[in-house]
């Protein structure tokens, strides 16, 4: 019998079953996800906290420097300087145990200027609702809001899916190094 089938059995002595959530201490599911039994080669890392977009990224770092856990390092003094970009590649070009992670921050850099990448915009309509602001205070979009209008998670659903298919082939020539690094 699967444990998902029937939770209670994970605690047959008591009523109540308590659950931490994966993401409490760094704000992420990062520490399950790079147990060495796993053997990561890719990690592909949506940036939806609040505050910078590195941030669970460093905090990520640190604790797996505190574990000896291979992670590359996040350098982001330099990437910080300029405007957020849609993808970041993280990686060592050494150490072929450490994982090679694809960070998307939540950024509307070129979404609002092309419907599909390569794909400009043309009606007033679909530039006006493609031109929305994720970081302003009072956001919709904000990590706070809990609830969102069918047309904001759309928003952000459609923003997800450009950003990663804009990225389209930095991810298969980083799923391309991470075959070879397994080559060797």
């Amino acid at each position: 019998e699967h444990l998902d089938t029937s939770p209670n059995n994970l605690t047959p002595m008591t009523d109540q079953l308590y659950l931490v959530d994966a993401g409490f201490s760094i704000n992420s599911a990062f520490p399950l996800a790079l147990r060495s039994q796993r053997h990561i080669d890719v990690i592909l890392s949506f940036g939806f906290s609040r505050g910078s977009p590195f941030k669970v990224l460093k905090k990520t770092e640190e604790f797996c420097t505190e574990h000896k856990i291979p992670f590359p390092k996040i350098n982001v003094a330099d990437i910080l300087e300029n405007s957020l970009q849609e993808c970041y590649i993280f990686m060592d070009e050494i150490n072929p145990n450490i994982p090679i992670v694809i960070h998307f921050p939540l950024t509307n850099a070129t979404f609002k200027d092309y419907k599909s990448p390569g794909i400009k915009r043309t009606s007033e309509e679909d530039v006006i609702n493609s031109s929305f602001v994720l970081e302003a205070e009072h956001s919709p979009y904000s990590t706070l809001n809990f609830t969102y209008t069918p047309h904001d998670f759309d928003n952000l659903v459609d923003l997800n899916c450009y950003n990663v298919m804009n990225n389209k082939n930095i991810i298969l020539m980083i799923l391309k190094k991470a075959l070879a690094k397994k080559s060797y």
